[in-house]
């Protein structure tokens, strides 16, 4: 309970210093207006016209949050599309809330993000109970407590915050029903798999990652059977919305469209002329008037961009995620660097605008370094821990490769694509659980007895 209320107080206080700030990449309005149409019985359907409006109002009010029930009206007579390209999941849930609360506003889906993001310490410390003991479930109730990248997701008006909800909640059941069995844990890791899909479709995969390491320290049977089921309770939840896809969108969009996008996109980050190419396709999108054509839509030139790049430079592409995999546990969260400002986010950007040097801009901006910096070590501080752990608790090697699996089975995933705080941070639950693990065993005090389910 102390772990949970100082957890709240720091997304609280993220929430009263940045909720007026724009988080969030630009990607609020996307959503909003998405659960706008929800709610005015539309369907999933988006404006590009309308989306423009709205991009332009934001810049014009930034660095402050354009609120929903601030927006322009869609222009008369524009062209909506039905929309595949992120799933519904987010919008969905600001659809719910603003049908309860209105005008609709950020405000109130924050607040629930904060104290549903804050209720994750108990989940947390049970995982560290319930595989390495009392004493390892509180250190991993108080990292989760004091860890500030997950009280800067949940402030974020973005699908992020749910995605961390979720994905720890569908750990959490899973390992109960691995461990104890029932019907009501196993019911509970299908229903939250599919919420967790329902947020990123590469969600997915957690489960079958926690069921495949599994194999090592769970009966053969429930794990079988958690995967089995589990799947197939996300596929008849899948076949509706593939269905709307085929029919709305494209008979070539199955659960999303965007996926070469996405790789195209990471690429570009890597090579300048690739992304030269990479932006002329996202601003070639007009149709013959001029009028933007499908601003979400995935251009098909850019699969074939993507095909021609992994046939030609095979090599190097292999290079960049083999690149990507070892640098993961280091990798800096760069989350909150957007609420600094513009010569503050970085001393590349600071002696770009003024041409001083690195002592000038600590003297000019301690604040922004000492936070910085200390973000940073701490970061670095637990993946070196969550990597330690496997030599301090050498003889649960099992479970904790159990855990690291909630972690490293996305680091899989993301790294063909490109890896960053928004896609990473949801799953840091399983880095904090391992240094808990290490933690336990370095720091004096009474050692753990054996974990209840041993």
């Amino acid at each position: 309970m102390p772990a949970f209320v100082v957890c709240l107080a720091a997304r609280l206080l993220f929430f009263a210093w940045f909720g007026e700030r724009l988080t969030a990449y630009g990607y609020e309005h996307g959503f909003a207006l998405q659960a706008l149409s929800l709610m005015d019985g539309q369907g999933l359907r988006v404006i590009d016209d309308h989306v423009r409006l709205v991009d332009d109002q934001q810049f014009r009010a930034l660095p402050r949050l354009l609120q929903p029930w601030q927006y322009p009206p869609p222009p008369a007579g524009a062209y909506a599309y039905y929309h595949a390209t992120d799933m519904p999941g987010y919008p969905w849930i600001l659809a719910a809330v603003w049908f309860f609360a209105s005008p609709p506003t950020f405000w109130t889906v924050k607040l629930i993000q904060a104290l549903a993001s804050s209720l994750l310490v108990f989940p947390v410390w049970n995982i560290g109970h319930r595989l390495f003991g009392e004493r390892a479930g509180v250190f991993s109730g108080w990292l989760y407590a004091v860890w500030l990248p997950g009280a800067f997701l949940a402030q974020m008006a973005s699908k992020e915050a749910w995605e961390a909800v979720f994905a720890v909640l569908t750990a959490w059941f899973v390992l109960r029903y691995l461990q104890e069995g029932g019907r009501g844990s196993l019911l509970l890791a299908s229903l939250s798999l599919v919420c967790a899909t329902f947020m990123r479709t590469n969600l997915m995969v957690l489960t079958g990652g926690l069921c495949m390491v599994g194999l090592l320290s769970f009966p053969l049977r429930r794990v079988a059977i958690c995967f089995g089921v589990t799947y197939l309770f996300l596929a008849a939840c899948l076949v509706p919305w593939v269905l709307r896809n085929k029919e709305w969108v494209g008979r070539e969009v199955g659960i999303k469209e965007g996926f070469y996008w996405g790789i195209a996109g990471g690429l570009a980050l890597n090579d300048r002329a690739l992304a030269a190419k990479v932006g002329r396709l996202e601003t070639s999108r007009r149709n013959a008037d001029g009028a933007p054509r499908g601003l979400f839509r995935e251009p098909p030139e850019m699969r074939r961009l993507v095909l021609d790049i992994l046939r030609q430079r095979p090599g190097w592409y292999a290079g960049l995620i083999g690149g990507r995999i070892l640098a993961a546990p280091w990798l800096p969260m760069e989350w909150g660097y957007d609420l600094l400002g513009r010569e503050a986010q970085s001393y590349r950007a600071y002696h770009l605008m003024t041409g001083r040097g690195r002592l000038a801009y600590l003297l000019e901006h301690p604040f922004a370094f000492a936070f910085k910096f200390g973000a940073r070590a701490f970061e670095t501080l637990v993946g070196i821990l969550s990597l330690a752990a496997f030599w301090v608790r050498r003889a649960q090697w099992r479970r904790l490769v159990w855990v690291a699996a909630g972690y490293w089975v996305f680091i899989a995933v993301y790294a063909p694509i490109h890896l960053e705080f928004r896609y990473l941070g949801p799953h840091t639950w399983a880095l904090l659980v391992l240094a808990a693990a290490c933690l336990a065993n370095l720091l004096p005090g009474r050692h753990d007895a054996r974990p209840p389910f041993s």
